[in-house]
This record gives structure tokens, C-alpha cells and sequence, in this order.
């Protein structure tokens, strides 16, 4: 039902209550990443200060809140934090994400994307595969307790409709 899903900048009103209602899954996501005793108001402050953060709402209700942020000159970092609504506003998440900030981004100059994720979160590996991440090497341990994590990237086609300068495909 995405009829009744719009999108915003993220404000901390919105982030505050993301991060009060985090689905299971996202929680312990984000806690294994934390320092211990870290605050969760720290995290979603710092999170809406360090890029650009977008909410999602379902009924005038912040449902999830997701941003990126410059890694470097060529790649995006890119989260995402859901309530148990995120079902409700998933699909319109992924379509705003593919068909707006992906080619926001690419416009400015950025040819890559790139996600974290809790190797157990296979809810968040199915909304990342649906809107084009590929996932990039085995587990890796990154969080505090040594918990695996895997990497998803979102990259242009290697060929992009350029070619080389004989006409073939680079």
C-alpha cells in the first residue's frame, strides 16, 4: 500500500522515534556496533548530522528513516533503520531509492554505494538485493562481540553505455 507512504528529510523527531520502536533485527544490528552504554538518542543525532537522512512515513508515521554519507570521493555509505512498519513502506523505499538517490548520487560524481549488515539480517540482505546491491565477499567480524557482517554494493555497470575508443565495450 504504498499510497499512503510519503518521503522527507529526516528530522530528529523523526530519527528519536525510529530509533524508540527498532524492529528486533535492526536493533541488534545497531547495538553490536555500539560502544557499550552508548545512547541511542548519541546514535540517531549522529546519524542525521553525518549526510543526508530521509524518512520514510506510512500514514504520517515515521516507519523507517535510511541516509548516506561520503566514504569518499567515488562511494556512498548507505543505512537504513526500520519500526515494525518497515513492511508496510518497503517496496516504496526501494523504488524512491533506485529510481531517485541512486541517480541523485551517480550525478554528482559518486559511481558506487555501499551497506553494511548483520549477516543474520536476511530482511535487510532482500531489500538490498531488490534495489540492485550485490553482495561483496564472505562474513567479516565488525561488530563489538566479534558478530559477522557482510557488504553490499550498489555500482554501476561496467560497461555504463561508454565504450573504448575502438567502439567496443569498455
Amino acid at each position: 500500500m504504498t499510497r499512503h507512504v510519503t518521503f522527507d528529510n529526516a528530522t530528529i523527531k523523526d530519527v528519536s522515534y525510529v530509533m524508540a520502536w527498532l524492529k528486533p533485527k535492526d536493533l541488534e544490528e545497531t547495538l553490536c556496533q555500539l560502544a557499550e552504554g552508548a545512547g541511542m538518542q548519541r546514535l540517531g543525532y549522529a546519524l542525521l548530522m553525518s549526510g543526508d537522512t530521509y524518512v520514510a512515513r506510512y500514514r504520517d508515521n515515521p516507519a523507517m528513516v535510511f541516509g548516506v554519507q561520503a566514504m569518499n570521493v567515488s562511494t556512498m555509505q548507505v543505512w537504513a533503520l526500520g519500526t515494525k512498519d518497515t513492511w508496510r513502506v518497503a517496496s516504496a523505499v526501494v523504488d524512491y531509492f533506485v529510481n531517485r538517490l541512486v541517480p541523485h548520487y551517480r550525478a554528482q560524481g559518486y559511481y558506487a554505494m555501499e551497506a553494511r549488515s548483520l549477516a543474520t539480517h536476511h530482511e535487510a540482505h532482500l531489500w538490498m538485493k531488490a534495489s540492485g546491491a550485490e553482495q561483496h565477499g564472505p562474513p567479516y567480524e565488525y561488530g563489538r562481540g566479534r558478530e559477522k557482517f557482510l557488504t553490499f554494493r550498489w555500482q554501476k555497470p561496467a560497461t555504463d553505455g561508454k565504450t573504448t575508443c575502438n567502439g567496443a565495450a569498455s
